[in-house]
């Protein structure tokens, strides 16, 4: 069987900016999907726990800094399963290590470019067509 996502939620905190260009990028290109948008890391962990076994929610975080990550880490055990996007400031070896702890689907920088993003996001939210041949 296989999961379609139907909703997205995004976490991006004030403090940095990180929900103007990049945010607006994502919301602009994602179309029929419900989408709701957090700014604050501990409603967005609730709402994350309230939809835990929902299989077709796509988890998008921006991480400002240092302790937003690690609140994800201390919560690591109820999210790795899903399918996350973590987007991180930098490339900052430690912060990247972290990162991959929580098993996300992809990991962008606030310096790549837009696109490549947009791209995995798309590859996420379309039903895979897979081909299924008989053999004799």
């Amino acid at each position: 069987m296989k999961i379609v996502i139907q909703n997205i939620l995004i976490f991006s905190s004030r403090k940095t900016g990180f929900e103007t260009p990049m945010v607006d990028m994502v919301i602009q290109n994602i179309e029929n999907h419900s989408l709701s948008i957090d700014r604050d890391i501990t409603a967005f962990a609730k709402k994350m726990e309230r939809r835990l076994l929902d299989d077709s929610v796509l988890f998008i975080i921006f991480i400002a800094d240092d302790r937003e990550l690690d609140f994800l880490l201390s919560i690591e055990d109820r999210i790795t399963n899903h399918a996350l996007i973590l987007i991180l400031p930098d490339q900052h070896q430690v912060r990247l290590k972290k990162a991959y702890k929580l098993y996300p689907r992809y990991i962008a920088t606030m310096d790549q470019h837009i696109k490549d993003t947009l791209m995995v996001i798309r590859k996420i939210m379309s039903p895979s067509k897979t081909i299924v041949k008989e053999t004799a």
